[in-house]
Formats: C-alpha cells, sequence, structure tokens
C-alpha cells in the first residue's frame, strides 16, 4: 500500500472541507428559506384586543419574546408561537389584508389593532398597521 505524499493529502483534506462547508450551506439556506423573517435584524408585532395586548419580539441572531397581558414567554416556546403567528401575518405583503385579520380573529377576540415593525438585513424599516373601524363587525 502506498502512503500519500504531503501534497495529496491536503488536496483530499481541502476537497473534504469544501464538500462539509457545502452541506453546511446548503443546510442554512434551507432552513432560511422555510423561515426567511430569521434574517431579519428586529421584527416585533402587537395584536390589542378589547382584553389583552399580544406581544411577539424577535431579535437576530436567537432572541424571542412572546408576552400575553403579563405572561412573558422567551426562547423555543415564544418562538414556536411566532412561527405559529406568521403562519397567518405574511410579511410579503405591504399592507395587513382583510384575510389575516378574519384568520386572526379566530384566535384572538375582538382584535382593536395590529401593528408590526421589522427591520431587515440591510438596516431598512418596514412598518404594518391595521386598526378596528368602528362598530363594524
Amino acid at each position: 500500500m502506498k502512503r500519500w505524499r504531503g501534497s495529496r493529502r491536503w488536496q483530499v483534506i481541502l476537497v473534504l472541507g469544501l464538500i462539509a462547508s457545502s452541506i453546511v450551506t446548503y443546510q442554512l439556506h434551507a432552513y432560511a428559506d422555510s423561515y426567511p423573517w430569521l434574517e431579519d435584524m428586529t421584527l416585533d408585532v402587537k395584536i390589542e384586543t378589547d382584553t389583552t395586548i399580544y406581544e411577539w419580539e424577535y431579535e437576530n441572531p436567537n432572541s424571542f419574546e412572546y408576552e400575553e397581558g403579563s405572561l412573558i414567554k422567551r426562547g423555543e416556546k415564544a418562538k414556536d408561537s411566532f412561527e405559529h403567528l406568521l403562519q397567518v401575518f405574511d410579511l410579503t405583503q405591504s399592507q395587513i389584508t382583510d384575510d389575516m385579520v378574519s384568520e386572526l380573529s379566530k384566535e384572538f377576540k375582538q382584535i382593536r389593532r395590529i401593528s408590526a415593525r421589522r427591520v431587515d438585513g440591510d438596516h431598512c424599516l418596514q412598518t404594518w398597521v391595521w386598526n378596528h373601524k368602528g362598530n363594524e363587525e
């Protein structure tokens, strides 16, 4: 059996390193594609009802907080709640749509106001605001 010469060994190590790097990069991109909001610098969403204020806060890279009245959750529980909310709240829309409000109203009764604030990876601020229009039901 031949022994590997010095330069051949380094070539193999380099190729293996590139393969491993490609796999990790692919996995990170796949995760970011499923949750593109994780690339944002900050994201805050607030839903105000007649009785309770609900608030979700995210700070890149991994700070999650969820408040329901005086109850505060952090970490994975807050992240899970955020991901659940963002299945309805579509950050690709330029405004909060009636469909979003209707869907959120199934879980949050008597919504008075919805607001969101996002600072993306380029430090650009985007805001959304929806206010209840009086006595319309």
